[in-house]
């Protein structure tokens, strides 16, 4: 089995951010598999070594990266940093544009031939529809699940207000009964064109946010091992297994733009299959593919696939050699599962452990 071990420094760190989330956008202590793949894959499409129509592309009408094509290419991909190195994550706050967060979300606003009539002047409208409305029109914009705060809070600014008691409860009753019926109240103002919907993503409010940003302050050197699945890579290179070396020299970054590497070294080794079943080993693996485990570690939920929207992912744990606080690698003992292979990269503590 052939190998391609990398060897690289970062510049301050780097971040990459958990699957699925959105204004919490934390950082791993240490690259995921995907965005090992990712910045061989840019390489790889940068070089011109394979072509791609952009960033984005559509495929089975799905958005997806091209880096796609490639996930195939390895059988497994892991990543340590060295000895002598350590790091630490963090989080901020930031200002962000925070339109893709609000892509499918959509707010209430009247319908432009209503804006400038009053809400006598509109025909049709039953009191509980005049309540509701009222408080679209007052807000300007306004989330669906919205109404019912505006209304509660005009139900307790009655209070205060100089009216009958017995005016008092016919309001408060006119209140009630249009929040026991918002939605169809909302539906019926629809289908009469009194209200439409906008995307929440064109409001100037929704434009910016504030997000929680989680960076990993690393200024080290790492290991990059990447098991490849030789038959797959001869096939699309032309069995030209150099130009996945070529493309290994021209990685810049790992993750995030921001990300800035240099690599150092880059090789094609022969990886050498163990028989054992107890190895020593600083690279991470899938938890699975272990039964026992001795020495410091920690488990990091990466994922497999998710190279578009709506595409395959699957979250998979994974063990991680040595501390999370400090971020530092150590060597470990594993005891391989029945489904586990150990391949010998380099250094006797280099083991890649794969599923067979």
């Amino acid at each position: 089995m052939k190998v391609l071990r990398i060897e690289g420094e970062l510049h301050w760190g780097f971040w990459n951010r958990f699957p699925e989330t959105s204004k919490m956008q934390s950082s791993f202590s240490i690259f995921p598999p995907t965005s090992l793949i990712g910045a061989l894959a840019a390489a790889i499409f940068g070089l011109g070594i394979l072509r791609s129509e952009g960033e984005i592309y559509i495929k089975d009408k799905k958005f997806v990266s091209p880096t796609v094509t490639t996930e195939d290419f390895f059988l497994a991909v892991s990543v340590y940093f060295k000895p002598n190195f350590r790091g630490f994550s963090i989080e901020d706050i930031n200002k962000y544009i925070t339109l893709h967060f609000q892509q499918f979300a959509k707010n209430l606003q009247i319908s432009s031939e209503y804006l400038t009539k009053s809400i006598e002047e509109i025909p049709g409208l039953s009191d509980e529809e005049k309540l509701i409305v009222k408080a679209i029109r007052e807000e300007g914009y306004i989330e669906p699940s919205e109404i019912k705060r505006v209304l509660e809070a005009e139900k307790k600014r009655l209070s205060k207000e100089q009216i009958s008691e017995e005016e008092l409860k016919k309001k408060e009753s006119l209140i009630d009964s249009a929040l026991s019926k918002v939605k169809p109240i909302l539906d019926a103002l629809k289908k009469k064109g009194i209200i439409t919907e906008i995307e929440r993503r064109f409001l100037p409010k929704f434009r910016t946010g504030a997000i929680q940003v989680g960076k990993t302050y690393f200024p080290g050197e790492f290991v990059i091992a990447y098991l490849l699945n030789e038959k797959r890579v001869a096939e699309v290179l032309a069995g030209d297994l150099n130009k996945i070396v070529l493309a290994a020299w021209n990685i810049t970054r790992i993750g995030s733009k921001e990300s800035i590497v240099s690599i150092h070294n880059a090789e094609l080794l022969d990886g050498k299959k163990l028989e054992e079943r107890n190895i020593k080993t600083i690279f991470y693996f899938p938890k699975e593919l272990s039964t026992d485990i001795k020495g410091n570690y920690y488990i990091e939920t990466f994922w497999e696939g998710g190279w578009g929207r709506d595409y395959y992912r699957k979250p998979v744990d994974y063990v991680v050699p040595g501390n999370k606080v400090p971020i530092e690698s150590k060597e470990i003992e594993v005891e391989l599962s029945d489904q586990a292979v150990g391949y010998l990269v380099k250094e006797e503590n280099e083991v890649l452990i794969v599923k067979k």
